[in-house]
Parts: C-alpha cells; structure tokens; sequence
C-alpha cells in the first residue's frame, strides 16, 4: 500500500554565497579593491614625481609640502579602506556562516531522534564550533580577501605595465610561479587538515563522553586507563596538528620568497632596463603593496582547505535522514477524544505490517521482549518516527497529513529519547507550551506532585537543571518531563518506561495521572502490576502484535522482558 513515510525528503543543499544580502557585500569588498589600488597608485605617482623633482637640486618647500599632504590623505584613505574591509569581510563571513547554521540545525531538529542518538555528542558538536568556524575563516578572511586582492593585483600590474613591461612581465612570472606552488603544496594542506580534524573529533567525543558519565569510570576502576587514552589522543591530535602547521609554514614561506624575489627582481630590472630614479621608485612602491594581496593569497588555499574539509563534515549531516513533514498548508487535526488507528505500519527487519485500534479514553500497555520495537513503534504513533509502510490516524486524520503544530497539541510523550534540557524546572515545564500561563503551569505541576519536589529544591522551581535532567533523581526527572506532557492538555498520551527505575512515590504519582487522566494513554512498561490495570494489553513479539483485552478477573501472565 502507498504511505506518505515512502516518501523521503532530498537531502538538504547547503546554502548559496549568492544569497540574501551576500552579493552586495562583495560587491562592496570588490570597489574596496578597486579603491585600495587607486590609493596604491597615487601613492606611487607621488615619491616618483619627488624623486624626479627634487633629484640633484635643493628640494622646493613647497613640493616637499604638497608630496607629503598627498601621502597624508592617501595614507588617511588608505586606513578608511582598510577598516571598511575588515567590517564588510566580517559581515560577510557572519551572514553566511548563520545560513549554514541554521540550516544545520534545522536538519538536526527533523532528525528522528533515534537516528541522532547514534551520532557522538562531542563530533556534532564540532559541527557547530570548529566546522563552522572554518568556513566562517574561508568566507570573511579567504573570500573577502580575494575579492579584494584581485582588483588590487589587476590594477598594479596594468599600471607596471604602463611605467615599464619588462618590470611587469618579471612581476607577473614571479607572482605565478609562486601561486602555481602554492597549489601544489595545498594538497598536502588538505590531507594534514583532514587528519587534524578527525584527530581532533575522535578526542571531542571521548572527552565528551567521560565528562558526562564520569561515575562510569569510577565505578569501574578505569581513571587511570581513561587518562592514558586521552593521552594518547591528544597526542595524536598533537603530532596531526604539527603536520598541518608544517604545511601552511611551507606555504607561507612560499608566498614571503615569492614577495622578496619580486621586489628584488624590480631593482634589477629597473636598472638593468636604464629607468630613472622617479619610475624606478615609483614600480618598488606598487610592489610594496602587492606584499600584503599575496601574503592574504598564500592564506586563502589554507583557509579554503579547512573550510573544504569541515563543509564535508556539514554534508554528512544533512544527507542524514529527516522526518518528513507535511506541508506549509497542511490542515490542524480534527478535534476527538482520540481514538487511535494504526493500519498497516510496519519497519524492514524489525516488525509489521501492524494493525490495532485504541479507542478513546482507553488505557493500553504496550508489552514484549526486549529489542521487538516497542520504543520505534511509539515513536511512530507520536509523529516523532519514520516507518516504511502504513499510516497512524487519530480521530481519523493521518498524522502525516495534519499541521505539525496541532499534531504536538494532540500527543503528549514522556520517553528517554525526548530528555529534560538545561535550565530551571520551571523552564522546562514551560517547554511544552510556552505560552502556557504562570496559572497553567502552576497547577500541571500540582497535578504531577511537582509542587512537592520543588519544596525540597534549592531554588524552587527555578533550581537550574543540567543537561538531560542532570541534579535531579529518576523520579523528579519524570514528574517534571510528564508535566512538560501534559501541558497542553494532549488528547493520547504516550509514556515510554515512564515507570522504570522509580521509587514508589513517584510510581503512584504516574498510577494517579494515568487514572485521572480523560484522554488515551499507551504506555510502554516491564511491570506486570501496571500492566494488569490497562484497558488493553498490545503484545509485540516476532514482528507481529497481538491484542488481549482485559476483565476485571486476574490477568494471565505476560510476556514482560526483565
């Protein structure tokens, strides 16, 4: 049968340079060049006109003034563009590096959050830090700058041309002969750039990792054998880090001859060719500030090998799979009691095609071994999973097809995979709905026994909470995160070992929400005692799902994995 999951969005493009306000800056940053080259160029025509002028005679105060008024402005001009440059680069590189970032980040949000459990913490943070990073460089420092060179190049060399071919001619083999090595020492730059950024990902992640879950260590006697692999990597880092250096010393090495052997070369050539003292002079200056454009060149092929190597990285993430969404227009759910349909869902080698009703107001524990896809298959009756086949409707609308937005409103889900964020309790309560009232979440909080927990809280309710519920215990994790639930008043409500690892207290807190509660509830559990208080047991086993219905008599046993 056809389903809307058959559908796979594209992976997403990264974004174009020659978008929103982009062009117009390096338009900018081109008549920057431009005007650079103007300032090159009077400043050239000056000291060769006092040298023509005041050689062999008694120089005119009047000349000395006018030539160093002339410097003054042009030295004044000069700064203004160099300041415009500096600005007008940096905006560019900010303005492109937030269309990269929010784009990556919209990726991660639509990542089904099984998929973005398998990634490393500490390599996708990387993305968002060093890789962005990078081509921030190669946008602001490689790109600006070449948009600025060039102009700057052109117009010297045309103007050695009119003081003295030959001198441009020897300028102009210099400077190619120093690019064309240049590009051939890049290679070695991307590959040593390439190691040090996995080098440094794979320490990011084992770091990461450690420092979150220290106790791990500790309870198992490895600090010592931890410390030596962190030593390890980081000498790996280390020694890839010196390769990488070692490239870009040869290259900048090459551009510091290059610069040396053209000035060098412009004396010889002027004397060798008889110019005089003034149009000698005045070639030297316009070599002067070609030093700069081609110290800025030598570092554009750095700054574009690291950029290349981290928009690869960006590429992996946004080739990974996303949920697909319906579209801009797509109609809010129907409002219902909520009655759930699953027909025909079914994942490739884990289980269907799956059929079952739930219907409104009912209790179902969702039951089996461990490993069946009772997780996967509650993700996908939450919108938040992506089956292969088949459709979820509640109150007869395919979830697919309903506004994303009135989907959230219907499903409330408590589950490992959707953690608490960092912040205070309140804040993450207040995350299910924020524009819930301060009433609201008042008596969400009461209903969830919150109102007890933070009574014992340093702050109160708006004691800061760490990454995934880090300060808080078990139980006050899931009393915040059901609150967070039940804000919006969801019509189905999807726990996922909401009960496990919880003491009493914070047992018969998830018993009294579940009784009191109007809506459906489907609850993944491996308790027996929970169980036997649903309306309707669903058993995944082997790929398939059995249904039983429970009386009011003792249940017969359960297939609950420990």
């Amino acid at each position: 049968m056809s389903s809307p999951y058959q559908t796979r969005p594209a992976a997403t493009p990264i974004p174009g340079l020659w978008r929103s306000d982009r062009p117009r800056l390096l338009a900018a940053l081109v008549a920057v060049g431009f005007g650079r080259a103007a300032v090159a160029l009077g400043t050239a025509y000056l000291i060769g006109f006092a040298f023509s002028s005041m050689l062999g005679s008694v120089a005119e105060t009047r000349i000395v003034t006018l030539v160093a008024v002339g410097l003054a402005m042009l030295a004044a001009a000069g700064a203004v563009f160099t300041a415009l440059e500096r600005v007008l680069a940096e905006k560019l590189g900010q303005s492109y590096v937030q269309a990269v970032r929010m784009t990556l980040f919209g990726q991660i949000t639509r990542t089904p959050a099984r998929e973005a459990g398998k990634r490393s913490v500490g390599a996708s943070a990387l993305r968002f830090t060093g890789d962005l990073s990078a081509v921030r460089q190669w946008v602001s420092l490689g790109i600006s700058r070449l948009a600025v060179a060039v102009p700057l190049l052109a117009v010297c060399l045309a103007a050695l041309v009119f003081v003295s071919p030959l001198i441009a001619l020897g300028v102009g083999v210099v400077l190619l002969a120093g690019a064309l090595v240049s590009l051939w020492q890049t290679r070695a730059l991307r590959q040593a750039t390439r190691a040090a950024r996995r080098r440094r990902a794979q320490l990011a992640a084992h770091v990461t990792e450690h420092v979150a879950h220290p106790g791990v260590m500790q309870a198992f006697g490895q600090e010592r054998s931890e410390r030596s692999a962190v030593r390890r990597r980081g000498q790996r880092l280390r020694r890839a880090m010196i390769d990488r250096a070692r490239a870009i010393g040869l290259i900048r090495a090459t551009a510091e001859a290059t610069v040396a052997v053209a000035t060098g070369g412009v004396v010889v050539l002027a004397v060798t060719a008889g110019q005089g003292v003034g149009p000698a002079a005045a070639a030297v200056t316009i070599v002067g500030y070609l030093v700069a454009p081609v110290r800025d060149l030598a570092r554009v092929g750095e700054y574009r090998t690291a950029a290349t190597v981290a928009l690869e990285k960006v590429r992996e993430v946004l080739t990974r799979p996303r949920r697909p969404e319906p579209p801009a227009d797509a109609p809010d759910l129907p409002d219902g009691p909520g009655v759930v349909d699953v027909h025909g869902i079914s994942v490739n080698g884990l289980f269907g095609p799956l059929n079952a009703r739930i219907e409104a107001g009912e209790v179902v524990a969702l039951v089996g071994p461990n490993g069946a896809g009772k997780s996967t298959l509650l993700q996908i009756i939450a919108a938040l999973g992506e089956a292969d086949a088949g459709v979820v409707r509640l109150d007869g609308a395919a979830l697919t097809d309903a506004s994303a937005k009135s989907v959230r409103r219907a499903i409330g889900v408590v589950a490992a995979d959707v953690p608490l964020l960092r912040g205070t309790v309140t804040d993450n309560v207040r995350y299910g709905d924020p524009e819930a009232t301060d009433d609201e979440i008042a008596a969400v909080m009461a209903r969830c026994g919150l109102d007890e927990v933070v009574q014992s809280l340093p702050q109160g309710s708006l004691t800061r909470v760490g990454e995934r519920g880090a300060r808080l215990s078990s139980g006050q994790r899931q009393r915040v995160a059901l609150a967070r639930a039940l804000l919006t008043r969801p019509r189905l409500l999807l726990l996922d070992e909401a009960d496990a690892n919880l003491d009493p207290a914070a047992g018969r807190i998830i018993d009294r929400v579940i009784a009191d509660y109007t809506g459906t509830v489907l609850l993944v559990t491996h308790r027996p005692e929970r169980a036997a208080h649903a309306d309707l047991i669903w058993e995944l086993a082997d790929g398939a799902l059995t249904t039983r219905r429970l009386s009011y008599a003792p249940p017969p046993p359960l297939h609950l994995s420990a």
